[in-house]
């Protein structure tokens, strides 16, 4: 089916998608329609035998019996061309099939023939129970957004070969592209535009667009519950989540086990089924169908360059974490990483800028710098010192807190309110006001903890992040800035080994953030490992010119390995 569709190039925005196109939406229908080549779950009653499939070299069975619990199953289409749905939809034929059945393109006979799609809902003896089920799905027809197909009606039909039983349809807007699914095998065989290092650029952007459509979902109140390369479509040059057959409303506690894809679904829902479903559930989802993409990419060609493919894999292996607490919170949150890792590989690529404040850390003026190439006082000539002439730059340890970004105050935190008035007080009368602050706050604490850096108080900084560890409680263990700001108090102690497994830490959890890698860049440059210390700075400094810290750092390599016109270009 993949065959039939025309895949042209993407633009140069790093959220462009390659375009689809299809000539005509009637080349997709089947001429011969043949049901799922690996059969299908049997599901009644809970029944998980596999029926269908093709056995003992004979080929898969149209029709037949459950071997397990002996219900008949028929996979052969229930609606056939010229089939006329609730006087209004005439069918042309099946296009694919899916979890529920077949799926069908019609035309509206009351809109100029538009096309529409016409899905399987349910097929109950029970008409009473079927209505029901209709009106209880009704409310995904008020549904609004470009990233989510739009589901214009539910209709119902006698079943000739079911003695007229009735037979529940959605209707749908047609979508005519390839599914995630299909996508897959073009990046398997490479096949353009699908087969150069803007691969993951794209897989990212999928990410992005995606997260849009759940984000809306649970904006709504809803889990979408079954993401899965299979459920989301690329059209032109956009995507659409496109069965919602499986949405649940969150906190929904009845209405029989959730439709779930045992790959694409989250440890504690299929530990716990519908009681562990939530938001993070579905961003699961996503990390998974992403990380069925992106293994395909066996090619080195598809590679993305530099530190791009290891902020990808963190990003990923946030998202679908064991523990549900350290997925990403919300589909925003991962989208803002998601697009920070793209951005990152995007500039990498073409080495031009990617610059974007970040909503997580403030910008310092500071620089991780000691005076890069200062000439050495006379004291040095007179005494005839044997080290280098100039100075490398690399700062100490201890000076290092000072030339970091600093994280913006958590929004939620009581203190945050008083943290975003700006102040020039110095850090011993700011100590003074903070510890007047008259309700507990973790912020407050961390806040007072850098003052005491500065001042080179270390004893009373650590007190003062003990404290904030315990004002955060059980969230301890995955916030992100209790482990920044453990980092900072190891460079204070100049344990440079301990505040990059810290700062480490953060980058897993934030792996789209500048100040991390710009961390880990100078705590590798510190202990030795030029090379890892130049993937960090490069990160950092390519996606953002005005990043001084990282462009002495990659200076201060250049001059290391004797490069001195490669350093005065990067200052330049």
């Amino acid at each position: 089916m993949a065959r039939k569709f025309t895949v042209r190039p993407a633009g140069e925005d790093p959220l462009a998608l390659p375009r689809v196109e299809l000539p005509s939406l009637r080349d997709l229908v089947m001429d011969d329609p043949h049901p799922p080549s690996r059969g299908q779950t049997c599901g009644w009653e809970g029944c998980e035998a596999i029926v269908g499939a093709p056995y003992a070299g004979q080929p898969a069975l149209s029709r037949g019996y459950c071997p397990r619990c002996r219900h008949p199953f028929d996979f052969t289409p229930r609606l056939r061309p010229g089939d006329l749905l609730g006087d209004q939809y005439r069918v042309v034929g099946c296009v694919g099939y899916g979890g529920l059945g077949w799926v069908y393109l019609a035309e509206d006979t009351q809109l100029d023939d538009q096309p529409v799609a016409i899905k399987g809902l349910i097929n109950n003896e029970d008409e009473a129970a079927l209505r029901t089920a209709v009106e209880e799905r009704r409310y995904l027809t008020m549904l609004d957004h470009p990233g989510i197909v739009r589901i214009i009606n539910y209709v119902t039909q006698p079943d000739p070969r079911d003695d007229g039983a009735l037979t529940g349809y959605i209707v749908m807007e047609f979508v005519g592209g390839m599914t995630l699914a299909q996508i897959k095998d073009h990046i398997a065989d490479a096949v353009t535009p699908y087969d150069g290092p803007r691969l993951y650029e794209h897989i990212l952007a999928y990410g992005c667009l995606v997260l849009r459509a759940v984000g809306y979902l649970h904006g709504e109140k809803l889990l979408y519950c079954d993401l899965k390369p299979s459920n989301v479509m690329h059209y032109e040059d956009r995507i659409k989540v496109i069965d919602l057959g499986a949405v649940w409303r969150l906190g929904q506690r009845d209405g029989g086990p959730p439709v779930i894809t045992e790959a694409f679904a989250a440890p504690e829902v299929l530990a716990r089924g519908a009681s562990a479903l939530t938001e993070r559930h579905d961003l699961f989802g996503v990390g998974r169908t992403l990380e069925e993409l992106s293994d395909q990419a066996t090619r080195q060609a598809q590679r993305p360059p530099g530190l791009g493919a290891e902020s990808y894999r963190r990003v990923l292996a946030r998202a679908t974490a064991d523990d549900p607490e350290r997925r990403f919170g919300s589909a925003a949150e991962m989208s803002e990483q998601l697009w920070g890792v793209l951005r990152e590989i995007h500039s990498l690529r073409l080495g031009r800028e990617q610059p974007e404040p970040s909503t997580l850390f403030a910008p310092t003026s500071a620089l991780l710098d000691s005076s890069l190439g200062r000439i050495p006082g006379l004291e040095r000539w007179l005494e005839g010192d044997p080290r280098p002439l100039l100075a490398s730059g690399l700062p100490r340890p201890e000076q290092v807190p000072l030339g970091l970004p600093v994280p913006f105050p958590d929004p939620a935190d009581p203190g945050a309110a008083l943290l975003g008035v700006p102040t020039d007080s110095g850090p011993r009368r700011l100590i003074e006001q903070l510890h007047a602050f008259p309700r507990p706050s973790a912020e407050i604490r961390l806040r007072t903890c850098r003052a005491c850096l500065e001042l080179g108080e270390r004893d009373a900084a650590a007190r003062e992040l003990a404290i904030a560890v315990q004002l955060t409680g059980s969230a301890a263990p995955y916030d992100w800035r209790l482990s920044w700001h453990r980092a900072l108090l190891r460079l204070a102690d100049g344990a440079v080994a301990a505040a990059r497994r810290e700062f480490d830490e953060v980058y897993s959890t934030l792996p789209g953030e500048y100040a991390p890698k710009l961390a880990l860049g100078y705590c590798a440059e510190h202990l030795g490992d030029h090379a890892l210390a130049q993937r960090f700075y490069e990160a950092v400094w390519q996606r953002n010119r005005s990043q001084g810290s990282a462009a002495f750092g990659l200076a201060r390599l250049r001059l290391a390995a004797g490069d001195r016109g490669g350093a005065v270009d990067i200052l330049g």
